[in-house]
C-alpha cells in the first residue's frame, strides 16, 4: 500500500499546484516525511484524502452530510482502525498479520491501550451454573444489563477500569456461549471447541484468527450505535448491550445466520443455479458475497478461507462457494467465510453470530473509551422534507 506519495502525485490527487500543496504543509494540514531514495520529501495520503473529503463538504454540505450516514465521507475521527486499498489495520498494525501471528487476548490488549504486554486482570466473573435452554446471545443480553446495575465503575472509562469491566463482559459472552462457568479468555478459542464437542485439532486456531479479525472494521453499524450510547453518558454495559442489538440485525452481524441457511441448503442440493436464483427472487441478494468497502474481495474471508484450504478443512463448503461467486461475478465476505467454518466444524447455527459478537464486543469497548474521553455528544441534524406547516387560519 502506498502510505505516502510525491509532491506531484500528491498535488494531482488534490488538483492543485506544487505551491499550494506546500502552502496546505506549512499550514500543518498534510504530514510529510524524507524520501530514503530521493531528495524529495513524500506526503501522507491519509492526510490528502482527510484534506479532499473536507474540500467536498465544504463544496456541497448538505449533498455530503446526507450521504455520509451511508458510505459516505468520513464523519468522525478514530485512531482505532484503518481500511485502506484492500487491507485494515488496528492501531496501525496490520490485522491480518496480528490474526496470523498473535491470541485474541494479545490484540484486545493492543486495540483498548496500544500494549499488548498489557496484564490481563484475574477472573473476576462468579461461577454461575450452566446455561440451558437459551440462545446465547440472548442470554448474554439478559446477564449484562443485571451486572450492568450492580457495577458502578461502568460509568469509569479510564484504562485501568475499562481493563477490568472490559475482561468481565468478554468472560461473560464466553460463558452465554460455552454453557460453562469453567472459561477464561486466556483459553477462549479451547474453551469454545470444547463447548461444541468437536476433536479436530485445527479449530481453534480458526477460532483465534476469525476472533482477531471480528474486533473492528471502522464504523459499521454497531460500532456507531456504540459510540452513540457512549456519547449520551451511558455505562460500559449498557453500550455494549445497545451494540448487540444492532449487531443481530439481519443486514449486520445477523447475516452470518443467514449464510449458515444458504450453505446448508447448498450442501443438500443438487443443483446450484435455482437456490441461487430462488435467493435472488425471494430475498434481492444472495448472502455472504460481495463487500462495499472491498471491490476485489473482503480480505477478512480470503485469509479465513484460505487458511481452511490449507488446513484441507471445509473442502465441500469450499467447493459450493468457488462455484457461487463464478455464477454471482462477486466473492464471499466474512460473513459467509464463518459461516463456512460453522458448516465445516459442525458447529450450531449460531456459531456466525456468536463468532463475530465475541471478537466484535472488544472493538465497541474501544469505540466506547474512545469516544468518551475524546468525543462530545452525538447530536446530528436532520434535513426536514415533509409538508410545509400549513398557514394558520384567518380570523
Amino acid at each position: 500500500m502506498n502510505i505516502f506519495l510525491t509532491s506531484t502525485q500528491a498535488a494531482e490527487f488534490l488538483g492543485v499546484s506544487r505551491r499550494t500543496l506546500y502552502a496546505y504543509v506549512s499550514r500543518g494540514w498534510i504530514r510529510s516525511e524524507s524520501s530514503s531514495t530521493a531528495r524529495e520529501r513524500r506526503y501522507s495520503r491519509l492526510d490528502l484524502e482527510r484534506l479532499r473529503d473536507r474540500k467536498q463538504v465544504r463544496k456541497d454540505p448538505v449533498r455530503n452530510v446526507s450521504h455520509a450516514l451511508s458510505w459516505g465521507v468520513p464523519l468522525l475521527e478514530t485512531e482505532l482502525t484503518l481500511i485502506d486499498q484492500g487491507r485494515f489495520f488496528y492501531r496501525g498494525l496490520d490485522a491480518v498479520e496480528l490474526a496470523r501471528t498473535k491470541q485474541f487476548f494479545e490484540v484486545v490488549n493492543w486495540f483498548w491501550h496500544r500494549d499488548e504486554t498489557e496484564l490481563v486482570p484475574a477472573r473476576v466473573l462468579p461461577a454461575k451454573t450452566r446455561f440451558v435452554g437459551s440462545e446465547p446471545v440472548s442470554e448474554f443480553q439478559r446477564r449484562l444489563i443485571k451486572l450492568g446495575d450492580a457495577e458502578p465503575g461502568g460509568y469509569d472509562f479510564s484504562i485501568p477500569n475499562v481493563f477490568v469491566n472490559g475482561w468481565r463482559i468478554l468472560e461473560l459472552f464466553l460463558q452465554c456461549v460455552t454453557g460453562s462457568s469453567n472459561v477464561t479468555l486466556l483459553a477462549g478459542p479451547d474453551d469454545l471447541q470444547r463447548a461444541w464437542a468437536t476433536d479436530q485439532g485445527a479449530l481453534p486456531e480458526l477460532l483465534n484468527t476469525a476472533l482477531i479479525l471480528s474486533i473492528d472494521h471502522e464504523l459499521n453499524v454497531s460500532s456507531f450505535t456504540a459510540r452513540v450510547v457512549a456519547s449520551a453518558g451511558s455505562n460500559i454495559y449498557e453500550v455494549v448491550n445497545a451494540a448487540v442489538c444492532a449487531m443481530r440485525g439481519s443486514r449486520h452481524g445477523g447475516m452470518g445466520s443467514l449464510c449458515y441457511e444458504f450453505l446448508k441448503e447448498l450442501e443438500t442440493s443438487e443443483s446450484l443455479r435455482p437456490i441461487l436464483v430462488r435467493w435472488v427472487r425471494d430475498r434481492g441478494f444472495v448472502p455472504g458475497f460481495g463487500h462495499h468497502l472491498y471491490p476485489a474481495g473482503d480480505i477478512r474471508a480470503r485469509v479465513l478461507l484460505e487458511m481452511m484450504k490449507q488446513r484441507k478443512v471445509a473442502e465441500p463448503q469450499l467447493q459450493l462457494i468457488r462455484e457461487a461467486a463464478k455464477v454471482l461475478r462477486q466473492r464471499a465476505n466474512i460473513d459467509l467465510a464463518l459461516a463456512v467454518l460453522a458448516r465445516a466444524f459442525g458447529l450450531p447455527p449460531h456459531a456466525p453470530l456468536s463468532i463475530f459478537t465475541l471478537g466484535r464486543i472488544a472493538g465497541w469497548i474501544g469505540h466506547a473509551v474512545e469516544q468518551r474521553t475524546g468525543g462530545g455528544l452525538i447530536r446530528p441534524r436532520a434535513r426536514y422534507i415533509g409538508p410545509l406547516p400549513a398557514k394558520p387560519f384567518s380570523d
